[in-house]
């Protein structure tokens, strides 16, 4: 006799692809009229912008860019100029049997830009970008629970809480600030630059919910003709509507990244308007029941197992870096410095995941004799914990902030994923009644060891709630103990 299982889906999201491209661009740059020739070129800044993601039938593509600053010293002598420029990128991943029904989450850092002079009026410039893209596609898993089961059947039934990614998804929105400038006004903007990240973020109900700040970094020449670095932290608060609704202690990750930055002149400073996307993934616990095994005492049961893959966040983790401002020896007055953070590198070492975060510092300044330069120094950090080697692990920089002391914080999350493989029976077969040994004892003596008292009661062809009666005990006995296992 053949008895069917009850069947139940537990929906989850997959990862189909969490890769990071390193890109190059390159452009020629020409001076417009009425810019004197090049002298010198010092420098350059950038700011990368994420403007579109799409899902095409053929894979991913994520379009970007970098508005990029380069400033130089005039062949004539004159007061420094910038000339900016835009950089567009273009990255694509190619998926294999994608339904295109999941979300995308895409984030891009800038690694490094330099500029160098063709002739006196043209100039090259060349942008490296890590962007990453996080693909997500709904799924589910089958899940086999008993029905309705003759009285002598036996079931070995366990419960794995299972932390899986549920719910994905993106809330734009936009910050406009005025950044007053006390002194010496601003006359032209060299470059700006915003760095937002997030410092608190929690499931309430059916929403997402994520704090933070975002720093402006500006440098700008004044009516003078000087050269001054402005820096201004502000604070944001931000909430998603969620389409699912999750208890308190279900994970939120949620990456920003920069859509947008305008800059204008006004009366008292500068007029900043940055467009952010907060792409949000949440993660919650679900109760995995199944039944492993089963048998009865007097009649043949025939279980098939089935196997259930499910793809558990083991761990979650954030982790933050202090960078300290690198300075030239020769440097006699530092008028800039900033941090392009390079992709993470990971390796196992001696039972530790190591993650190996680096990047450059460049600074301007004046040297001894007065004049405009720039250099760069790289810096590399490790950061480790433990992770088996089963387990699968993404790290990736998810912020970066300056503040006023002139040090750098590197924000870090590390994800480590376990493929698990849960045994379930999706249906059993009941056979013939079992005709029992007349020869057989009422009861065994036996001492508690490795087995589980399932086992043992399987092997003995009795039940556990009838080890468990005629010992008085509950749960499993301690290892060692003497056990009276009665015969059915």
């Amino acid at each position: 006799m053949e008895l069917q299982w009850n069947q139940s889906n537990c929906a989850y999201l997959r990862h189909d692809l969490w890769e990071t491209q390193n890109l190059e661009q390159t452009q020629e740059v020409r001076l417009s009229d009425g810019m004197p020739d090049i002298g010198r070129v010092i420098c350059a800044w950038g700011q990368p912008v994420l403007r579109s993601k799409e899902w095409r039938n053929d894979g991913i593509t994520a379009t970007c860019g970098v508005g990029a600053w380069i400033l130089y010293v005039p062949e004539d002598g004159s007061e420094p100029k910038c000339v900016d420029v835009w950089l567009p990128f273009q990255a694509k991943w190619n998926l294999q049997e994608s339904r295109r029904e999941g979300t995308v989450r895409v984030s891009c850092f800038l690694r490094g830009i330099e500029a160098r002079a063709r002739s006196s009026r043209k100039m090259v410039v060349r942008a490296s970008l890590a962007v990453t893209a996080e693909v997500l596609e709904p799924t589910h898993q089958t899940i086999f629970t008993p029905g309705e089961l003759p009285a002598d059947v036996q079931v070995l039934e366990k419960c794995y809480p299972a932390l899986l990614p549920k719910e994905a998804g993106e809330k734009q929105f936009s910050l406009e600030e005025e950044c007053v400038i006390s002194g010496d006004k601003p006359q032209k903007i060299l470059y700006c630059q915003a760095y937002p990240c997030v410092t608190e973020q929690s499931v309430i109900g059916s929403r997402a919910v994520f704090k933070g700040n975002y720093a402006f970094r500006l440098l700008y020449m004044t009516e003078a003709g000087q050269i001054r670095n402005y820096l201004q932290n502000f604070s944001y608060a931000q909430y998603a509507d969620l389409d699912g609704d999750y208890e308190n202690d279900a994970g939120l990750s949620v990456i920003l990244t920069v859509t947008s930055l305008d800059t204008d002149l006004t009366e008292n400073g500068i007029y900043i308007k940055c467009g952010l996307v907060g792409q949000y993934l949440v993660s919650d616990r679900s109760m995995i029941q199944v039944a492993e095994d089963a048998y009865s005492p007097y009649q043949e049961v025939t279980p098939v197992l089935d196997m259930a893959q499910l793809p558990m966040i083991l761990d979650r983790t954030d982790h933050l870096m202090t960078l300290q401002e690198w300075l030239p020896s020769e440097a006699k007055e530092v008028m800039d410095a900033v941090f392009f953070p390079d992709q993470t590198v990971q390796f196992l070492e001696n039972g530790n995941l190591v993650s190996q975060a680096g990047g450059q510092f460049q600074v301007l300044y004046k040297d001894m004799d007065g004049n405009l330069q720039s250099a760069i120094e790289y810096w590399s950090e490790e950061w480790s914990f433990p992770m088996a080697e089963t387990c699968k692990a993404y790290v990736r920089l998810v912020g970066m902030c300056p503040n006023e002391m002139g040090d750098i914080l590197l924000q870090l999350e590390a994800v480590t994923v376990s493929q698990q493989t849960i045994p379930m029976i999706s249906g059993l077969s009941i056979g013939n009644r079992v005709q029992p040994d007349p020869n057989r004892p009422s009861f065994i003596l036996m001492r508690a060891g490795e087995r589980t008292l399932w086992e043992l009661a399987k092997e003995s062809g009795t039940t556990v709630a009838s080890i468990q009666m005629t010992n008085g005990i509950n749960g499993e006995p301690e290892k060692g103990r003497m056990l009276l296992i009665p015969i059915q």
